[in-house]
């Protein structure tokens, strides 16, 4: 019952911020004609041997080993035939999923259902085509607060240099959330509209299955309730006695539910290669004792990754295909997608400072202003964000997941898995941003009188 009463609302509301993705999606027949999924469909209905798809290279033969996404469209063939919307229905149930796993995850790592709601509404938000709008109205709440810590102020006739720049700290907090907020890509389209994009999905799930059962695992492992318990037949401890902590049995079945996660991940797309790393970085995140220990925790998490690597190069030809080589690159584009990561304010970093080469004409443009206020909003945010643990978790673990893609042509699937990551770094500087916000608007704190006589029953002043 204290689960439920924890745990109930705050995944309700996930659960609803999976309305709008489930309504997106797509029936039409367009969806079997696209030229990937025609190739797709023929080649399963022609081989007719779902479980050998675990000893060969993927339908499209372009050297891949995905037999999950495989089997998915396999289920879909068996199901619905030739019905485009059963195979739609499935990729939109699939996002939905990875919404409340993300859920799981980031309320793990919050330690608080209600936080995880948060970034599990971002991560849903970013499916839809409202993500603009939103962000736009982050730019307005800013302008606002900035205008009304100045208006009570005015009023109250208390103007100083502390409220000043408290106000505009809160504002630029803010403002950067219009940034966040938009998202690197619309995942949408490519997401729910194309059926291809199952295997980021499936991937995906199990990724941040993977995550949230390793999360748990850590907390289990590190929370007070873990503590052994003594009887009149335990040992007393002397000296040089050191306790151990018992590791309870739904830990080690949370451990379990990681590790199987993991393989599931890597036979899905490639670019779980990188959820070992991002699960050995986790801990280090925690900022509790035992770091080392729990980095070695990752260990059986990199003994599959080997596995996968050697299954894969049995089953699947080693030699590069001309579809891998034709989406290979390298250039600045490879710099502004990573920057996309690292520094969102990149492009108006970029701006800013062609419009200062300009001269002194530059103040006539707005550029100069807009450029000057993302980079200085960025800058506010990432030195707030140092001090927040599920902040510099989304931050660092959203890179880690996209690295190794930055380096292929762009397709917004790629950006599934670390936006998922993402919108934990998102929530976080909502609350800090939002509280930072209220502290600008709130009466200056007043310091108590001091009384002059002692008040009835204290003790004298001496």
């Amino acid at each position: 019952m204290r689960v439920v009463r924890r745990w109930g609302l705050p995944l309700l509301l996930a659960a609803l911020c999976c309305i709008p993705i489930f309504l997106q999606r797509s029936s039409s027949a367009a969806l079997l004609k696209d030229t990937d999924t025609a190739v797709l469909l023929a080649a399963i209905r022609d081989r007719h041997a779902p479980l050998s798809w675990f000893v060969s290279d993927w339908p499209l033969k372009n050297h891949f080993y995905r037999p999950l996404p495989s089997l998915a469209f396999e289920l879909d063939n068996a199901l619905y035939g030739h019905n485009a919307a059963g195979f739609g229905l499935t990729n939109a149930l699939l996002c939905c999923l990875c919404v409340l796993l993300q859920f799981w995850f980031a309320s793990e790592v919050f330690r608080s259902p209600w936080k995880g709601s948060i970034a599990s509404a971002a991560f849903a938000l970013w499916h839809t085509p409202y993500a603009g709008i939103v962000g736009d109205g982050f730019l307005m709440l800013a302008v606002a607060l900035l205008v009304a810590a100045q208006l009570r102020r005015w009023v109250v006739g208390e103007i100083n240099r502390r409220s000043l720049a408290e106000a505009l700290l809160g504002a630029l907090l803010i403002g950067y959330l219009a940034i966040e907020a938009n998202g690197m890509v619309a995942l949408g389209p490519r997401l729910i509209g194309w059926l291809p994009g199952r295997t980021a999905s499936i991937m995906t799930l199990f990724c941040l299955g993977s995550l949230a059962s390793f999360t748990r695992y850590l907390n289990l492992k590190g929370s007070r309730d873990e503590l052994p318990v003594f009887s009149p037949l335990t040992v007393p401890s002397t000296k040089g006695t050191t306790i151990q902590t018992p590791e309870p049995v739904r830990a080690r079945i949370f451990y379990g539910l990681s590790v199987a996660a993991a393989l599931l991940a890597l036979a899905s797309y490639e670019q779980g290669v990188m959820l070992p790393l991002c699960l050995a970085i986790l801990p280090l995140m925690t900022k509790r004792q035992g770091t080392s220990r729990a980095m070695l925790l990752t260990i059986p998490h990199f003994g599959v990754l080997a596995l996968m690597l050697m299954v894969r190069t049995r089953f699947v030809p080693f030699q590069v295909s001309g579809y891998q080589m034709q989406q290979f690159r390298h250039g600045p584009g490879v710099w502004l997608d990573l920057m996309t990561y690292v520094f969102p304010a990149y492009a108006s970093l970029q701006s800013l400072l062609i419009s200062l080469a300009s001269g002194w004409s530059a103040l006539l443009f707005g550029s100069l202003y807009s450029g000057f206020a993302a980079v200085a909003s960025n800058v506010a945010t990432l030195l707030n964000a140092w001090s927040s643990r599920p902040a510099l978790i989304g931050y660092w673990l959203s890179l880690v997941a996209f690295l190794p893609m930055a380096w292929l042509k762009m397709f917004e699937h790629y950006h599934y898995w670390p936006m998922a990551l993402r919108s934990l770094f998102f929530s976080a500087c909502l609350i800090f941003a939002f509280r930072r916000g209220f502290i600008a608007i709130s009466p200056p704190v007043r310091q108590a009188p001091p009384r002059q006589n002692p008040s009835p029953g204290s003790l004298p002043r001496r």
